[in-house]
């Protein structure tokens, strides 16, 4: 009696996590979320080489939408996604031999400006797919961005300068980890965290960085 109780406990428990293994397919999605800035660090170049400062950011978003294939427990998977945020200060501006301005806001400086990225990222997931309907995983993506430092502007009283927009193309990755929940067989919502990062973008006269913590909401279709 209790082997067969053993056998139908091991049976039931099979047929439970059938459909769970049994995931494979194309899948579609849109995702967005918090992006939030560390501060980031920036270096002059060329003739602007004894020039140094720190960016302080604003809270900002990201949104994006991701093509994929599962593979049971491995998802692989294109991204495309936006991110932004707002410039809120600029911090230990420093000009070697002239002086050290700690904050921009402290000093009556008005700061406006915005970094902008756009990136391709190719992904890899791995599931841990159990018997209920929420499924952890853990993720990591390579792929390229291109990162911009737009509509910057210093106001002092009556007098606004403004600086001219410029970007770069970069090698750009990430890593994360998150769960889905399984509404039905063809659509899953999930929620996770992913730290992403750029080599470190180049702009004229200027040596900068990028990296970003984003918490991401996403709702997934699955075929």
């Amino acid at each position: 009696m209790k082997k067969r109780c053993l056998m139908l406990a091991g049976c039931l428990s099979l047929v439970m996590a059938a459909p769970a293994l049994a995931a494979t397919g194309p899948y579609f999605g849109v995702q967005a979320g918090a992006s939030l800035l560390p501060d980031e660090d920036f270096q002059g170049t060329g003739a602007n080489s004894d020039v140094r400062f720190t960016d302080e950011y604003d809270g900002g978003y990201t949104v994006g939408a991701f093509v994929g294939y599962r593979l049971t427990v491995i998802r692989l998977e294109a991204e495309l996604s936006y991110r932004q945020s707002d410039l809120d200060d600029i911090k230990d501006a420093s000009v070697a031999g002239v002086g050290v301005v700690s904050s921009f806001e402290d000093a009556g400086i008005g700061v406006d400006g915005e970094t902008n990225v756009t990136s391709l990222m190719f992904n890899a997931y791995f599931d841990l797919r159990n018997p209920t309907p929420f499924t952890p995983y853990v993720m990591a993506g390579v792929g390229g961005a291109n990162v911009e430092r737009d509509n910057l502007r210093l106001t002092s009283g009556a007098v606004t300068i403004t600086a001219p927009d410029d970007d770069d193309t970069v090698l750009a990755w990430q890593v994360g980890a998150g769960v889905d929940f399984d509404f039905t067989e063809f659509l899953s919502l999930g929620v996770g965290y992913r730290y992403f990062a750029t080599d470190d973008p180049e702009y004229s006269g200027l040596d900068g960085e990028f990296d970003s913590h984003n918490v991401i909401a996403s709702i997934r279709f699955n075929f």
